[in-house]
This record gives structure tokens, sequence and C-alpha cells, in this order.
């Protein structure tokens, strides 16, 4: 009788042995599909939050590098900050995955020939009760020795339109037109809907500008307006309308330069480097370092912290999912072994008649195995419809409880650092909101693919062959004749 009709035969007659082994398999098969679709879900979801980011990649100094640097040494005002030059960002602006590229600066100074824009906590700040103005607060900007409180922002850009408050939306050209490439060197400037409003100021408009310490002035003229949305335009820092959205002047970055230290200096703040697709951040930071790019000095930051912030739960459950589908292969291949040859010692005197007939040990093997792979197909089958509700189930129930040990987390940091430090201002400096903000990722689309069915194919094949032929060849290693002197 061929071994394949002997296959079938059995499992009719042996039903419950066989809705048992269905029944394990099942359990087996659920459990490693769940663990193959919260993958691929988890996958997708870092993918999604990538894109989300954006693919842009930020070269600027390691202040956290710096900042423990001073400490170690102690010399806080002797140590020299270090600087990031264009000389330096423009080695990897020719990357072949870099789309476009924007060179940022930053400073700070005072309103010569206007007045900047002032925050009613400010002014009530700073008039005491008799109607005196008191004096002007103190504050000192990270990397200078300047203590003079500034009146107005300075961002420095290659063009407007590739910063990300343009791109968003947060910000936009009202009247005239944005910096562009072309005025590159040039003395003119971008100001903000209130601020030309309160001086009365248009495009065309001359208006005159100062370092902090006054060593320098510039005139630059308004060739555009912009408008901050006004979910934006909140100024959270009370006595410092310097960082009011309102009074932030945009202008090309080797202007704010010229009028922050008073040379026509090629010191940036940052360089952005745009890529052409999310998926090539990692190679654009090897190609950093094969460039001597100096990552101990710099960093090279592609929104990493967000990054974390966002997917740190689902990359939790990613790593729990792993960890799944390895034990649940492991212990049901056990299993299945323990089954199989408890159900082979009621067979020993069916494989022994088998080989004295003739009957190959391999064919008996193949048997035993067929058997087996018989009911794993009915249960793997069938788990491609259970195991898809119970993937999206465990999925959503594991990850509600990732971001509910994170959020618990932060809560308890938030406390033990809620008190507010010393404010640092100054090129570099981390945009902490931004941090605190981040939108963890709450949810994820939890389903069997077809990738997935794939995979639960293969690993279910080998658990099938490896539990069913290891107890079979024990039993096969002896010959006919002992097998059947050993009968019960």
């Amino acid at each position: 009788m061929n071994f394949l009709k002997r296959a079938m035969l059995s499992i009719s007659k042996k039903k419950i042995k066989s809705l048992i082994l269905f029944v394990v398999l099942l359990i087996i098969a659920n459990m490693v599909l769940v663990g193959l679709s919260i993958q691929t879900a988890t996958k997708k979801s870092t993918e999604l939050a990538r894109e989300k980011l954006g693919s842009d990649v930020t070269l600027k100094i390691n202040e956290q590098k710096f900042m423990e640097q001073r400490r170690n040494n102690k010399e806080e005002e002797s140590s020299s900050r270090p600087s990031l030059t264009t000389d330096i960002a423009d080695t990897l602006k020719d990357n072949e995955h870099v789309t476009q590229y924007n060179y940022i600066s930053s400073g700070f100074g005072l309103a010569k020939n206007f007045e900047n824009v002032k925050s009613e906590e400010s002014s009530d700040d700073t008039t005491s009760e008799e109607g005196e103005e008191k004096p002007r607060g103190m504050f000192k900007m990270a990397g200078s020795n300047v203590t003079t409180m500034p009146e107005i922002s300075f961002s420095g850009t290659i063009a407007t339109n590739l910063l990300s408050d343009f791109k968003n939306g947060d910000s936009k050209i009202t009247e005239g037109r944005g910096i562009t490439k072309d005025d590159a060197g040039k003395n003119v400037a971008v100001i903000e809907k209130n601020l030309a409003k309160e001086n009365s100021l248009k495009v065309g408009s001359k208006i005159q500008v100062a370092s902090v310490d006054e060593n320098t002035t510039l005139e630059l003229e308004v060739v555009g307006i912009y408008e901050v949305n006004s979910d934006e335009s909140t100024n959270d820092n009370r006595n410092m309308d310097f960082l009011s959205p309102y009074n932030k002047i945009y202008m090309p970055y080797d202007v704010v330069s010229k009028v922050s230290t008073g040379d026509s200096t090629n010191s940036i703040t940052s360089a952005v480097y745009f890529m052409d697709n999310a998926d090539n951040i990692e190679s654009f930071k090897e190609y950093a370092k094969n460039k001597k790019i100096d990552l101990e000095t710099y960093t090279l930051d592609a929104n990493d912290q967000l990054y974390t912030q966002m997917v740190g739960p689902i990359e939790n459950v990613g790593s729990f999912s792993k960890t799944l589908v390895a034990t649940v292969s492991i212990a049901g291949a056990m299993i299945l072994v323990l089954i199989i040859a408890l159900s082979l010692k009621d067979r020993k005197y069916e494989i022994g008649v088998l080989l004295s007939l003739g009957e190959s040990k391999f064919k008996v093997i193949s048997q035993l195995v067929v058997e087996v792979l018989l009911v794993a197909s009915i249960a793997f089958a069938t788990s491609a419809f259970t195991g898809n509700l119970a993937a999206n189930k465990i999925g959503d129930s594991l990850l509600a409880n990732e971001i509910k040990v994170t959020e618990s987390s932060s809560t308890q940091e938030n406390q033990n650092f809620g008190g507010r430090g010393p404010m640092v201002v100054g090129p570099g400096r981390m945009n902490s909101n931004a941090i605190k903000n981040a939108d963890v990722v709450k949810d994820m689309d939890v389903s069997v693919t077809l990738k997935d069915l794939e995979k639960l194919a293969g690993i279910g094949l080998l658990i099938v062959i490896a539990s069913a032929a290891i107890p079979t060849i024990s039993v096969l290693r002896f010959s006919p004749k002992t097998i059947l002197s050993k009968r019960e």
C-alpha cells in the first residue's frame, strides 16, 4: 500500500489523537502567526514614523559632548566653542542621495530704527507701579561673554522655502518674497507681519539692526513680510521678547554671521541635507564618516531623539514578538516531539511489520511525517483566520501596555527634573518642546499578510519535519526482529 494512503487512513482511524495534534498545531501556528504579524506591523509603523519626521539630516555641533568637555576641564570661560563652517558642510552636499541642502545660522541683536514687538507680560514687568521703566534684564548667550538682553533674533538661510516653518505651513510669505539662493551676501530681510505693522514697515523699507554688543550695525532692505500661524505665535518666555516669532528676522545665512560677529565669516549654526529617501539616511551617515567628518565634535541628527520617542513602544512590542516566535517555535517542536514519541510507543508493532515486509525506513519515516503534515496543513490554514483576530487583539494590548509604561516613565522623569534650570540661548540649543510634544505612535495595523503566511509555512514545515523525524529515527535504529520481539 502506498505510504501516502496509509498516512491518510491512519489519521481517519485515530481521530482523537489527530484532534489533539490538530489543537496543538493550531495553537503553535496562531502564536507564531501573531508574532510574525506584529513584526510586520512594527516595521511598517517605524517606516511611517520615519517618513513623518522627514528624510532630512542635520549636521551641527555636538552640544552634549562640548558641555561634557567643559565640565571635565572645569574651564568654562576659557573653553573654546567649536565652529561649524561652510567648508565642512560643503563636503557632504554632493552625496548622490542629497537632493537639496540648506545652511542655517542664528543670532540675536538689537533693533536700531524700529521697535520690537513686546508682549503684555513684558510690558508690565518692565514698568513699575509708578510708571517708571525698570532696568532691562540681563542674560548670557551661549558661547559669548555678552550679557545685554537682545531685542530681536536672526535666522539665516539659503532660502526660506527650505525652512521647516515655511514648508509645513507654520509661517507663510504674505507680501513680497522670501530669501532665495541669489540673495547670498546681500543685506536683505524678511520680517513678521506684526513687526511690520507696529513700525509701519513695508516691502522696500530699510531697517537697521545691530549686534548685541552694538559693535556692528547693518542696514537691511525688507524684501518680504511673513505671517506666523496663530498656533505657533505664543511666546512662553516672559521678559524675552527676542524669542517671540514676531521678532524673528530672516536673512541670508552669511549676513547673520556678519551682523553677529562683525566679520564676513563662513561659520554657520547647522547644515540640513534633504535625502531622496529616508531609507538612505544611514548610508549618508556612513558617507560622512568616510569624508572624515569628526562625529565627536559634530553630530548628524535625523530627528533621532524624536524618532526614538515616537517608535519606542512599538519597537518594544516588535522585540517581544521576535522572542515570541523563537520561544513558541522551540517549545512547540519539543511538545510535538513528546506527543509523537508517545504515539509511536503504540505503533512500534506496526512499524516492525512494515519493515519486515520490506518497506524502506525512508518510506516509514515519510508516512509519519506526512501524517503530521496533513494535520498541520489544516491547522495552519485555519490559523490564517483565527491568527488574524488574535494578532489584532494581542498587538493592541501589548502596544497599549507599552505606551502606559512609557508615559508613566516620562511622568516620573518630569517630576524628577521638573525644576526649571538655567536657560541656554544660542546657536545649536536643543528644542526641548519639540521633543516633549513628539507624538508617540499609539496604533499599528496588525494584519496577516501573504508574506507572514509564507514565513509560517516555512517555520511550520521545519517544526513538523524535526518533531516527526527525531522520535521516529530513535525507533528505526532497531531491526524489525528486535522491534517485534519487544511488543508489549
